[in-house]
This record gives C-alpha cells, sequence and structure tokens, in this order.
C-alpha cells in the first residue's frame, strides 16, 4: 500500500536477479531502495516458492495452541529423580 512516504534510497537494487551473471550485476537493470525494502524484497526472492517464512517472534512465548510455552525443566528446587 502506497502511503505518500518517501524515504531516501540508502541501497541500489537489482531489478532483475543476476543469479551471478556478470552482465546483469554490473549493467542492471536497477532500482534505488532503502534498507528494510531492499532486504524485504531480497528475502521474499531467496524464499523457494510454497516454503512459508517462519519467524520466532511470538514462537517463542506462545505455542499452536495460544497457551504459554514452559520450558521442561522440572520443579528447579527439587532433585529430579528423588522420592
Amino acid at each position: 500500500m502506497r502511503i505518500g512516504i518517501y524515504t531516501p534510497a540508502t541501497e541500489l537494487d537489482h531489478v532483475v536477479d543476476h543469479k551471478g551473471d556478470p552482465k546483469f550485476f554490473f549493467e542492471g537493470p536497477f532500482q534505488g531502495l532503502c534498507k528494510k525494502h531492499h532486504s524485504e524484497k531480497t528475502a521474499r526472492e531467496n524464499t523457494p516458492r510454497g516454503v512459508k517464512k517462519f519467524s520466532l517472534e511470538g514462537a517463542r512465548a506462545r505455542g499452536a495452541n495460544g497457551r504459554k510455552k514452559v520450558p521442561n525443566v522440572g520443579n528447579p528446587g527439587v532433585k529430579q529423580g528423588a522420592a
């Protein structure tokens, strides 16, 4: 979504992935992007189709069922194996 906010371009992006081809690497086509959008575009291009991007953000705190994950370390005040 475009909202009319402009950020100076800080990185040069290859519009078409050059895949190591020196002709495309040095001759372009190019476009200027800010760091954030260049990183996002590069990540999208390097993620195989059909593979969902996984982030650990939130996954550490909550499991698939929405319950808070608790590490299985036992009770630190009780020796394990003692009856």
